[in-house]
């Protein structure tokens, strides 16, 4: 590949848009963690203290930092840091690395870390965990989210205790996306991260017994002056949605996540709280099974993308919250384009027209697979969708399952059309393609195969020259509204409702809340 010359003295933004048991509760000790102490006096804010309750539904599936399920998402900021944070508009700032360069052809990252940053333990980080974080990630048996992204990197060097050199594979402009997504662990803890767990986060994990509330400590020698602010966040897992809307309307927590868009209006209007809605890079999309007849024909594909009333579909299903979408590219992705997203409209005209093409003007029925247990919001976007295509003469059977047979189904293909969402929009695009199994160029959830398209994904991937992806993405765009095997839908908000004491709350682009800030008024 030959590099342009504006590529010889990349900026950092730039090469981004590239792309025991006591008194009944157990106490843990994950590894060997420093006794608490004391934050010196000089390096306290005034507001320092208070316990924040936390609510969310389902309980941490371990303390893995690497396998980044939903129901986990409070518990990576707290235990954990990652080497770079991605900031609001995608630019990496220091986190454990505090200082990186490329070598001229981008194949070579170099990472200084950070001084004087501790484990929970108090042994100091340094580049050989970094190293061994990765390796743990890119090994299979671990099932890291990330692991597509670790495999970039080909040989990890550690000249020195500061010094982390990153060999990659092929030229890589969604590197950053790898940094912000490794959440460092003590590798001392790495045989038992079921059930314990230990990083440099701002606090330490304290205690857990199964059913009651686990609760984390503020750890004392946090790298960053000053922080964390708190002394404990106490994360609880209420029974159900309406219990967990109840207590927050209580006062019995003063944070909670992940509820329905329904009660978001609710909430909006109940006297000292705030709902705020995260993009963390989730959109709604509909998986069709390309195997599976009339949808092995992309005319048919077409005509039900047409005939998906997206606006429809937000407002009544989503709370109205954000604009429809053609495309897996938000408008801050580079791979955005305005002319493309106009053809997804709404057009029952053009779907009747699509099917008369065709052959099956006449009509045809297929089952809809859903599951309210896993997208609760899905019953009522089938019945949009069943609705509107009643009208143009096709009949969808909804199957409403288990999260279990949901799964079971939409991964091995048994299935015609399925309700879905996926993650990782908000991302590089090459980071979408590597990593998001629907978009993937062979195995994905819709069986589509297509030489141009896995050539296409895969140049935009290895490509430097910004102007160059651009142009490589919006052939992807075209290629993916003509072949319609996954229809997207519109951003899926992440809703987040707090107390007007809380102060400092943020999230991270995958929509995992920090709380190093956070105060209580």
């Amino acid at each position: 590949m030959e590099l342009g010359k504006s590529y010889q003295s990349l900026s950092r933004r730039e090469f981004l848009l590239l792309g025991g048991r006591t008194a009944g509760v157990l106490l843990l000790l994950p590894c060997p963690v420093r006794a608490a102490e004391a934050l010196p006096s000089s390096t306290v804010a005034a507001s320092t203290g208070g316990v924040l309750h936390y609510a969310h539904l389902g309980d941490f599936v371990g303390f893995d930092g690497h396998r980044l399920h939903a129901v986990s998402f409070p518990m990576f900021n707290l235990l954990y840091n990652s080497l770079v944070v991605l900031d609001k508009s995608g630019r990496p700032q220091a986190e454990l690395a505090d200082s990186w360069r490329f070598s001229g052809n981008l194949r070579t990252l170099t990472l200084t870390l950070r001084q004087g940053v501790k484990f929970h333990s108090g042994r100091q980080l340094v580049s050989e965990d970094v190293k061994l974080n990765i390796e743990r990630m890119q090994n299979p048996a671990n099932s890291a989210n990330a692991r597509p992204l670790a495999s970039l990197v080909e040989k990890i060097e550690t000249p020195d205790r500061r010094t982390v050199v990153l060999k990659l594979g092929e030229v890589s402009p969604n590197i950053f996306d790898l940094l912000d997504l490794t959440y460092i662990m003590d590798p001392e803890c790495f045989s038992d991260v079921t059930a314990k767990g230990a990083g440099t986060g701002p606090f330490m994990l304290e205690s857990r017994h199964p059913g009651e509330p686990v609760r984390f400590s503020r750890f004392p020698s946090y790298f960053k002056t000053g922080l964390p602010i708190l002394d404990e966040v106490i994360v609880h897992v209420p029974p159900d949605p309406t219990s967990m809307i109840i207590g927050i309307e209580n006062g019995d927590y003063d944070v909670i996540e992940r509820f329905q868009a329904a009660d978001a209006d609710r909430l909006k209007h109940t006297k000292g709280i705030r709902v705020n809605d995260v993009f963390a890079g989730f959109i709604s999309d509909i998986l069709i099974n390309t195997r599976q007849k009339p949808f092995d024909r992309n005319l048919v594909r077409q005509a039900l993308s047409h005939a998906v009333n997206r606006q429809l579909m937000i407002d009544a299903a989503m709370g109205g919250i954000g604009q429809p979408m053609c495309l897996p590219f938000p408008k801050s992705s580079l791979a955005y384009n305005t002319d493309l997203e106009g053809d997804c409209r709404f057009d029952p005209a053009e779907s009747k027209r699509l099917l008369d093409k065709a052959g099956l003007g006449g009509g045809f029925s297929f089952e809809l697979l859903i599951s309210t247990e896993v997208l609760p919001a899905s019953p009522i976007q089938a019945e949009i969708l069943k609705a509107d295509l009643a009208a143009i003469g096709v009949q969808a059977v909804i199957a409403d399952v288990g999260s279990a047979e949901y799964f079971a189904r939409h991964t091995t293909g048994k299935y015609e059309v399925a309700l879905h969402q996926f993650r990782g929009a908000n991302r590089d695009p090459k980071t979408l393609f590597l990593s998001t199994i629907p978009w993937y160029t062979r195995e994905n959830f819709s069986n589509f195969t297509s030489p141009e398209y896995a050539r296409l994904v895969e140049e935009a991937g290895r490509t430097a020259d910004i102007e160059r992806r651009k142009a490589l993405y919006k052939k992807i765009g075209k290629l993916i509204l003509d072949e319609a095997f996954v229809i997207c839908i519109a951003p899926a908000p992440s809703l987040f409702a707090f107390g007007e004491r809380v102060k400092g709350l943020d999230w991270n682009v995958e929509g995992h809340p920090k709380f190093e800030r956070v105060s209580l008024a």
